[in-house]
């Protein structure tokens, strides 16, 4: 497959034009090492009982993305813990429509509280906390 993009960001497949996205897309798709699964919370009230109930539901699995440790600084050390500080960024396809306040699984790690997306037109980042805040 023979693909062509010009500084315009217009491009040719088998003759036909192509999108910015589409240019852009492939090379950003290719630097993802991981797989992910994405989990929102819900919440409701069961209409039989009456009672409120609160969890998790799997929206997303094997998506494909990379992991990105900013800057790993040393523990902060107080009283009850060390504090572990790193900052932490999704990088996956625009396509997914991840909330802010998402579950984010893995290869067996789990973060919380994914911020809101930063998206473009290749990718979108998405800023993580490790679940565990203490060692």
């Amino acid at each position: 497959m023979d693909i062509r993009c010009s500084l315009t960001g217009l491009g040719e497949l088998a003759g036909g034009k192509m999108s910015l996205f589409d240019c852009l897309k492939g090379p950003a798709e290719r630097l993802y090492d991981k797989k992910c699964t994405v989990y929102e919370y819900i919440s409701g009230r069961d209409t039989e009982t009456g009672i409120d109930y609160a969890g998790e539901e799997v929206k997303y699995t094997d998506v494909p993305c990379r992991i990105s440790y900013k800057t790993v600084s040393a523990a902060n050390e107080t009283d009850t813990g060390s504090s572990i500080t790193q900052s932490i960024s999704l990088f996956c396809s625009p396509e997914y429509d991840i909330l802010p306040g998402s579950k984010i699984s893995c290869q067996g790690i789990i973060y919380k509280a994914s911020g809101e997306p930063a998206k473009y037109v290749s990718h979108q980042r998405i800023e993580l906390t490790l679940e565990r805040e203490w060692a």
